[in-house]
């Protein structure tokens, strides 16, 4: 695939987009596994799914790989495979979204796809630091900021504390009838 633009979202956070007609068809959630010439590959979440092919994955540096993947430029060219995995598959009318970090991520396209569906979830975004905080202003279009719920473990924006001391809040209301999460294993536990 060749790089068309990328976008650095945050201080450790890019965004590569590129067109990709398999993409086009993905579900939210699923991955491709990109190449980087000389180095391995990883598996990338899809953060864009668009019927016209462009596709992006959203790359927080971990690593030799991920470093070198945050570095690329338009026009230049890495391996892709995929789409791989099985995505999310929509239920319920009041769903909570909860995104930690990079899992706001693949959590971003579920988002529009129930927004283009008529949902309107509750999407709890939460990040280290108001400055880690990945797409807010593109979920906010998407839902509108009313569905929009922030935690900041240091305070900085939002709810200050963890995701998952959010959510329990937001649980213990009853509006929810279907959760989807994604982000660190101990968020997810």
């Amino acid at each position: 695939m060749e790089v068309l633009r990328v976008v650095r979202e945050t201080p450790r956070t890019t965004t590569i987009y590129f067109r990709d007609p398999l993409c086009a068809q993905a579900a939210p959630g699923q991955f491709v596994m990109v190449y980087v010439p000389g180095l391995e590959e990883v598996p990338m979440s899809l953060s864009t799914i668009r019927p016209d092919g462009l596709a992006s994955i959203s790359v927080s540096i971990a690593g030799e790989t991920t470093r070198a993947l945050s570095d690329v430029k338009p026009g230049s060219l890495l391996g892709l495979r995929g789409p791989f995995g099985r995505g999310f598959r929509i239920s319920g009318r009041k769903p909570l979204l909860v995104g930690g970090g990079t899992g706001i991520a693949p959590l971003m396209p579920l988002a529009e796809l129930m927004a283009s569906a008529g949902l309107k979830p509750t999407f709890l975004m939460a990040a280290r630091t108001r400055e880690d905080l990945l797409f807010l202003e593109r979920a906010e279009r998407a839902l509108g900021p009313e569905n929009i719920r922030i935690a900041t473990e240091d305070g900085s924006l939002g709810f200050r504390g963890l995701a998952t001391e959010l959510a329990g809040i937001l649980l213990e209301e009853g509006e929810h009838d279907s959760l989807y999460a994604c982000g660190r294993e101990p968020m997810l536990v």
